[in-house]
């Protein structure tokens, strides 16, 4: 009898131990994980942010560029079209 359940025990122990390494394996890769999606997210928020920059120069040349003012209390001169 106290054979059998030194048996349990050491079954037991051993489903403890391979689920302890099954749940440090699995906090491992959610780390790995957790890295991969936080410098995933550095890249796409720096390229964005170029992106965005790009944009306002844009933006900006655009509105340093001259732009053609039409006076619309200024007569027609144009020949009528056919």
């Amino acid at each position: 009898m106290l054979e059998a359940e030194l048996q349990q025990l050491e079954d037991r122990v051993q489903r403890l131990n391979t689920a302890y390494r099954q749940s440090r394996l699995e906090l491992k890769r959610a780390l790995q994980e957790r890295d991969r999606l936080v410098a995933l997210n550095s890249e796409l928020r720096r390229r964005i942010e170029a992106i965005v920059d790009r944009v306002r120069q844009l933006d900006d040349s655009q509105t340093d560029a001259p732009t053609l003012l039409v006076d619309d209390d200024t007569p027609d001169t144009r020949e009528p079209q056919a």
